[in-house]
Parts: C-alpha cells; structure tokens; sequence
C-alpha cells in the first residue's frame, strides 16, 4: 500500500507513480542530515534498461530539489514510476517525451503523499521546429509552501535539452514551454484543489 499515488496522461503518455515514506533505511543508504531517495522506473514490457536509468538520473535532479529532506533525516522516501503507455511521438527524442510526463506525475504523487515540498513543478516537452532538438522545461508554479525559507518563485527552473540548436531556436522553444508548463501548472492546481476538498470532507463526516 502507498502512501501517496499519481496517474497522469499526456496524448498517448500514460504514467503511473506512487511513494513511500518516510520509511526506515539500509544502513547503506542512510544520510545523516536528510532522507535518502531512491527512484525506480518499470517499463510498460521487458525489464529496466539503459533508457530508464538514464530518465531515472534526470528525474531525480527535476524533483529533488523540491523535496524539504532535512525534515526526516535517516529515512528513505521510495519514488516508483510505471509506464503504463508510451507510443512514441517523437522517436529520435523518446526519453524527452516521458520526462516531461514523469516529472508531472511524481510532483502529484508527492502531494498526494504529503511529503514535505517548497512547491510544485510543472514540465512540458517542445520539440524545435525542423525535430533536430528537444527540449523539456519545468517551471515552478507555486512558491513559499515550505518550512526553509520558502519555495522557489514562479518561473523556470529547470531545462534539459538534446539535439542541435542556436539561441534563437532555444528562445523560441523556452516561450512555447513557457506557455505549456502554465497550461499544465493550473492542471496541477485543480487536482491539488480538488484532492483538498476529498480529504476535508471526509475529515468532517
């Protein structure tokens, strides 16, 4: 049973994410001064390769710095991520594709969780103009929820590009991700409003 889920799909995208914790540690993995996470992604079919390890590393360097991991120190906090669906749109830049999403859901999932977070992250995946270039944006879409000091302020926070680009593609695709990550931000919004009206009513009956 986990103590917070997720599901989030984007066209043909379909992920599922769920957590754990705080939850007791290997000794192994254990940080004196904040919670270890670990993050494991599960393909649709067949057994975790390469591609997931590689999305597993930009995942956690996406959603790490959300998490306030001081407040349970000598913990672990367990991220799974299932694919459910994934037809790639984009072949030359699948692992982009699912990023964007994954990045999404996990955010969900930890609020679902109540896992102590300085805000929330919206993504979204851009492709340039001729395909040559992908580009995954996350923007930070509420700000000063948590306990050190505050959450980020709106505005992006996180980029993660491949292929080949100028500074003018690059500025164009920033504007249309911009424009995605707020249409996605106050999708997010809704589910976390609607997820608080759920809990306060059921705490009232």
């Amino acid at each position: 049973m986990a103590d917070g889920s997720a599901q989030y799909t984007d066209g043909p995208t379909t992920l599922l994410a769920s957590i754990n914790g705080p939850i007791e540690v290997k000794p192994r993995d254990e940080i004196p001064l904040e919670a270890f996470l670990e993050i494991t992604i599960r393909p649709s079919a067949g057994v975790t390769s390469v591609r997931e390890k590689h999305l597993e590393a930009l995942l956690r360097s996406a959603v790490s710095p959300l998490i306030i991991r001081t407040i349970n120190p000598r913990t672990l906090f367990q991220i799974t991520l299932q694919i459910i669906q994934h037809e790639q749109v984009s072949a030359a830049h699948a692992l982009h594709t699912l990023l964007a999403s994954a990045i999404v859901v996990v955010v969900l999932a930890l609020v679902d969780a109540g896992v102590p977070m300085k805000g929330m992250l919206a993504a979204a995946f851009v492709e340039g103009a001729d395909g040559s270039a992908a580009h995954v944006f996350g923007y930070a879409i509420t700000g000063g929820g948590g306990r050190e000091g505050g959450g980020p302020k709106e505005g992006l926070v996180f980029v993660e590009s491949d292929g080949v680009f100028d500074e003018k593609g690059f500025v164009e695709a920033s504007e249309v991700g911009r424009k995605k990550c707020l249409e996605v931000g106050e999708l997010m919004k809704g589910w976390v409003r609607e997820k608080i009206g759920r809990d306060m009513k059921y705490r009232l009956k």
